[in-house]
C-alpha cells in the first residue's frame, strides 16, 4: 500500500522536537501582546514564532524548558556580561543556559554578506556544571529539528533518565527551580541519582560559577 506523500514545506520546523518531548501540562502560547513586547532587532522570528505556535513551559516531563528572555537573564549574567546581542530562552532540567547570539555586526565587520550559515548568529550553550560554552545549533529552526527533536539526546545530553527518576524523588520542578549534583561535579560529584538535589536554579548556578571559577 502506498503511503501518503508529506510535503517537507508544510511541517512546522518545531515538529520533531515536539514529538521527542512533548509539551507538559504548564506550556502556554504567547499572546500577540507578549510577542509585541519581544520584538528587537536581534529577535529572531522563529523564536517569536515558537513562542506563539508552541508556547514556554516545560517539555518532556521537565527535561526542556522554553521560557521568555527576562526570566533567564540573571541565570546567564552570572555567567556572561549583559548583551541586548545575547537573549537567553531556554534551560534543560540541570540548568544548561540556551542563548541566542546575534553576530551581524561582526559578519559586517568581516565583509560578510550574511548568507551563509551562522554568519547572522547561532544557537549557544552554557553547560553549567563545567561552565563550558559552545555553540550547539546556528538557528532556532537547527535546534529544534537537529538537537531537540534527536531522540538519542533525551537519554544523552539531556540526561533523561536521571529527570526521570529525580522527579520521582522531589516531584516536577518549578519554573525558578532544576536539578542539580551534590557535590558539584567539578568537586568530585556523580552523574548518579543519589548526587541528584532539587535546586533554586539562580542560586545553584551563582554556586556553580564560583565553583568552576577555582
Amino acid at each position: 500500500m502506498d503511503l501518503p506523500r508529506v510535503d517537507p514545506l508544510t511541517v512546522p520546523f518545531y515538529d520533531r522536537f515536539v514529538q521527542v518531548m512533548p509539551p507538559d501540562p504548564n506550556v502556554r502560547r504567547l499572546s500577540e501582546n507578549e510577542l509585541d513586547e519581544l520584538r528587537t532587532e536581534s529577535m529572531p522570528e522563529a523564536l517569536l514564532t515558537l513562542y506563539r505556535e508552541v508556547g514556554v513551559g516545560s517539555f518532556g516531563g521537565g527535561l526542556f524548558w522554553l521560557s521568555k528572555p527576562a526570566d533567564l537573564q540573571r541565570a546567564l549574567d552570572v555567567w556572561l556580561p549583559r548583551s541586548a546581542r545575547r537573549i537567553p530562552f531556554a534551560r534543560g532540567a540541570f540548568g544548561d543556559l540556551f542563548y541566542l547570539r546575534d553576530l551581524r555586526e561582526e559578519a559586517n565587520a568581516r565583509g560578510m554578506t550574511g548568507e551563509n550559515p551562522g554568519e547572522l548568529g547561532d544557537v549557544s550553550v552554557v553547560q553549567v556544571d563545567d561552565g563550558a560554552i559552545s555553540v550547539c545549533a546556528l538557528s532556532i529552526e537547527d535546534l529544534c529539528d537537529e538537537i531537540l527533536g534527536f531522540e538519542e539526546n533525551v537519554n544523552g545530553v539531556f540526561r533523561g533518565e536521571l529527570v526521570r527518576m529525580a522527579t520521582e524523588i522531589y516531584g516536577p520542578l518549578a519554573e525558578h527551580e532544576q536539578f542539580g549534583f551534590a557535590p558539584a561535579l567539578a568537586l568530585g560529584g556523580a552523574e548518579d541519582i543519589t548526587c541528584v538535589r532539587k535546586v533554586d536554579l539562580l542560586v545553584h548556578t551563582s554556586i556553580l560559577r564560583q565553583t568552576v571559577a577555582r
